[in-house]
């Protein structure tokens, strides 16, 4: 197939709007104006502003409009092909909006689109030559059988049924193209259609919709890449069919359904390496080979990964509490990693081990948020700090000014200077805190006092004490919760919603921190269901 052919049947789709799929300004996913590291977002306090009750406005947000994340597409392409598959790694970088993954900011460009494309392309012989029977119990060539593989193919693509009109108009392609180029050839400029097409591609509500079942539909995706980062399986979709998702009860039982399923750890794995800023660790925490010559790529890749397992361990094999993220002395190692934290390797190499009690307590003290957040060949006081006040206290600071000393320097300088010392006093007290960790999370001991501006009780004396401060700060989980409406809306927060998100943030506060009651909550809440209150 050449990549012509499939360029006219997907001409319809153009590059900056596609039809019924709009995205206002409003529902663009604009990041805060103060943007942080990495394409992170301030995600500050003031987005959940302390209101008296009877002052709080009442409503949802617009919802945001995106086209799908890498990992979102690839483990979609593995539920629709029943197979996993590395086909994202060349596409571009995600954007973020609300410090997490959206693509809602901009439509992708025309080297993207051209790359969805080509990877449309092999997805479609893929389909056609290898797993065509994985979709229809029929072959090519059988009266009705492309037909039905259309149907079928088209659903789990589109995540919904194809329309009348849909179906008519991919039938009569394939059936002029079968005509000129045999039935397997056309079948996969079809599929290389539907794979091309933005209602693959894009994520949200379509600005067209007036038929609730279709409405229905697009609630079943959001959750679904919400809670398992990929499409929604059978039952979801009966349940949007049925009307089940047209009350939160029904949504939440579906949330509930999804939360035991294997699938939600993908979800932990992305927002966890989002939230702490630790994906890609091997490319985004390069560290000096003759100093540090045991920080390998199969070492940081270990290291990202323990932070995922911990995750996973704590939410879904645990008490699923933020407190046991922040103190948990569990690790998932291999032996490299268990010989940077001076531990056994298991039997096998790769499992769980129990961390020194001195040395580590919870995702704070470990190597994945300590080399990442650090210099090459030194510590980083500033970006230590700085992740800390952001992502676990919701602080806002702004970019530094463009005369600002961006040295690696750990000294008390800018903390004295008055020019710098409103920012760095919120960061650099926090960062001194985990200097009895070198710059790749290996343990060196020594007292590290730091102070934490702004919390009851700010002294503190190491990483570990910190981390058992947080743990117990409503703050931080108030900001947590923040930062989870961050991931499951991929906005920021609208001023029509900033009472019920302040409500959602002090009950997860108040109830231990239950992430997965949180997970729960933010799936009926109607800023992501937009059901008016149903």
């Amino acid at each position: 197939m050449t990549g012509t052919s499939a360029w006219m049947l997907a001409a319809w789709l153009p590059v900056g709007c596609y039809t019924g799929l709009e995205a206002t300004t409003e529902t663009a996913g604009a990041s805060d104006e103060h943007a942080g590291e990495d394409g992170g977002d301030g995600d500050g306090s003031e987005d959940v502003p302390d209101r008296e009750p009877d002052a709080c406005p009442q409503g949802a947000a617009p919802l945001a409009l995106r086209y799908l994340t890498r990992i979102e597409y690839e483990n979609t392409i593995r539920d629709i092909y029943g197979a996993p598959m590395d086909v994202a790694a060349a596409f571009a970088p995600d954007e973020s909006a609300a410090g997490y993954f959206a693509n809602s900011e901009h439509a992708p460009s025309s080297t993207q689109l051209e790359m969805f494309l080509d990877t449309a392309e092999q997805l479609a012989r893929i389909a056609v030559t290898e797993r065509f029977d994985h979709f229809v119990p029929c072959q090519p060539a059988q009266p009705g059988c492309a037909k039905s593989f259309i149907t079928a193919f088209g659903r789990r693509a589109f995540r919904r049924p194809l329309t009348v009109d849909e179906l008519d108009a991919y039938s009569s392609d394939f059936e002029a193209l079968a005509a000129e180029q045999g039935d397997e050839l056309a079948l996969e400029v079809v599929v290389t259609a539907m794979l091309a097409s933005p209602h693959f591609l894009y994520v949200g509500e379509r600005s067209e919709l007036v038929d609730d079942t279709a409405r229905a539909y697009d609630l079943a995706s959001r959750l679904s890449y919400f809670v398992w980062a990929s499409m929604p399986d059978e039952l979801l979709m009966s349940a949007a069919a049925s009307g089940t998702l047209s009350t939160a009860a029904g949504v939440e039982a579906q949330a509930r359904r999804m939360l035991a399923d294997d699938r939600a750890a993908d979800m932990l794995t992305s927002f966890s390496t989002q939230w702490l800023e630790v994906g890609g660790l091997a490319q985004s925490a390069p560290k000096q080979p003759e100093q540090f010559p045991q920080w390998t790529e199969a070492l940081a890749q270990a290291a990202e990964r323990e932070t995922s397992e911990l995750m996973r361990r704590v939410v879904l094999g645990g008490d699923a509490r933020l407190a046991s993220l922040l103190q948990s002395r569990e690790a998932y190692v291999d032996p490299s990693l268990a010989a940077l934290y001076g531990v056994e390797p298991p039997a096998g190499g790769h499992g769980w081990v129990m961390l020194p009690e001195h040395e580590r307590a919870g995702l704070l003290t470990r190597s994945a948020f300590l080399a990442r957040h650090a210099h090459a060949t030194q510590n980083s006081w500033v970006h230590r700090g700085k992740l800390v006040r952001e992502r676990l206290l919701c602080g806002t600071l702004p970019p530094p000014p463009p005369v600002a000393d961006d040295s690696p320097i750990n000294d008390d300088s800018r903390l004295q200077d008055p020019a710098c010392s409103g920012c760095h006093t919120l960061m650099d007290p926090i960062g001194i805190g985990f200097e009895g960790y070198d710059p790749i999370g290996t343990f060196v001991g020594g007292s590290a006092p730091g102070r934490v501006e702004g919390i009851a009780a700010p002294e503190f004396d190491g990483a570990l004490e910190l981390s058992e401060r947080l743990a117990s700060l409503a703050e931080v989980h108030r900001c947590f919760a923040v930062q989870m409406f961050g991931y499951a809306n991929r906005r920021v927060i609208g001023s029509e919603e900033t009472c019920a998100v302040e409500a959602m943030a002090t009950h997860f506060a108040e109830s231990d921190g239950d992430i997965l009651e949180l997970i729960v909550e933010l799936a009926v809440a109607e800023a992501f269901t937009n059901l008016g209150g149903g």
